[in-house]
């Protein structure tokens, strides 16, 4: 069996994005998995099976981790190997979309750790920078990242702006050839890369887009929408977003 992972901690977001994200992982996989999430809340709905995962006391280190800039250091407390995730355990931000079957995600690249090419790289073709929305891991192959952390966490959360920052320097330092950039198409940016065909740059006239004219493009082997930063999944009035977008009550 694999395992999904998120992580639920503040109150940036709501319990309907826990839920939602089990319900799309479970409507778009032929895969069993078991559903895990990180969270400081002291329950979850019983309507989603799930295996509950407190955080750690880190209040002890100089930064506000509870502000919700700061939180995404909670996901390092997934690799912890204490965990005992599967060889195959799958990691998803709060504000995505699945809209095609992942399957893929679970078998690609099997002994390296994946994950994303910041969205960055619309603007940025060979942009360094990983994207930590979307990553997948084997709990003992890629135990270090977390034992390298765990050693001087305030310093880490102090010289990096977020998790992916520090993911990007762990590689860069050590073997790349041990992580793996998901192809491009397979999870893409809403805002930047599939509204109105994706962005040409920053800007908001009409010559700032690829094709103004459309709500959207999406390529065929796109199956994840990532919604970052602003809208968030329930703001976008799209049909195959309000399809996919599913609220369990």
């Amino acid at each position: 069996m694999n395992d999904v992972v998120c992580v639920w901690v503040g109150d940036k977001y709501d319990e309907k994005f826990v839920t939602n994200l089990y319900h799309g992982i479970k409507k778009h996989t032929t895969t069993d998995f078991r559903f895990n999430v990180i969270t400081n809340h002291a329950h979850i709905s019983k309507t989603i099976p799930c295996r509950i995962i407190p955080i750690p006391n880190w209040n002890h280190l100089g930064v506000n981790i509870m502000h919700h800039r700061k939180a995404w250091w909670f996901k390092m407390w997934m690799f912890n190997p204490e965990h005992k995730f599967s060889k195959n355990t799958l990691y998803f931000d709060l504000d995505v979309v699945i809209i095609r079957n992942i399957d893929k995600f679970f078998s690609y690249s099997p002994k390296q750790f994946c994950i994303l090419q910041d969205f960055n790289r619309q603007f940025i073709k060979d942009y360094k920078v990983c994207n930590s929305s979307i990553m997948k891991f084997n709990s003992k192959r890629h135990s270090d990242l977390w034992y390298e952390f765990d050693q001087n966490k305030e310093h880490y959360m102090q010289c990096h702006r977020g998790d992916q920052d520090y993911i990007t320097k762990y590689y860069e330092d050590r073997n790349i050839k041990h992580r793996s950039l998901w192809p491009r198409e397979w999870a893409m940016s809403w805002k930047w890369e599939i509204e109105k065909g994706g962005k040409r740059n920053n800007g908001t006239d009409r010559n700032s887009w690829y094709h103004p004219d459309k709500p959207y493009v999406i390529p065929d082997d796109c199956s994840v929408v990532v919604c970052h930063g602003d809208p968030k999944p329930s703001e976008i009035e799209c049909k195959f977003v309000k399809k996919n977008w599913i609220n369990s009550s």
